[in-house]
């Protein structure tokens, strides 16, 4: 069984404030929509934040887990698990 536990920053000491169960069960089956990035009419991945294009980076975890974008404009790094590939919303105009 695993836990979150919650720590209250403002004692001295960093008292736990609040104990929560996890169960990795639960979280395995939950859809999420993609909402860091966007598919562009010509076909490549844009940044949600700034509508900018990202440029491929690489891929981590081997080779069939993760992609790495990067945002030139924002200086962040995007990570895309090709799982979610299929679920990135596709721009209408």
């Amino acid at each position: 069984m695993k836990f979150r536990i919650m720590v209250d920053g403002a004692g001295s000491r960093g008292d736990v404030i609040a104990r929560e169960r996890i169960d990795p069960a639960m979280s395995s089956s939950v859809s999420a929509d993609v909402v860091t990035v966007y598919m562009a009419l010509d076909g490549g991945l844009h940044h949600s934040r700034c509508s900018q294009r990202l440029a491929l980076h690489g891929q981590r975890a081997g080779q069939e887990l993760e992609l790495d974008f990067y945002c030139l404009t924002c200086a962040e790094r995007v990570t895309i698990a090709f799982r979610v590939l299929s679920r990135i919303p596709v721009a209408d105009d």
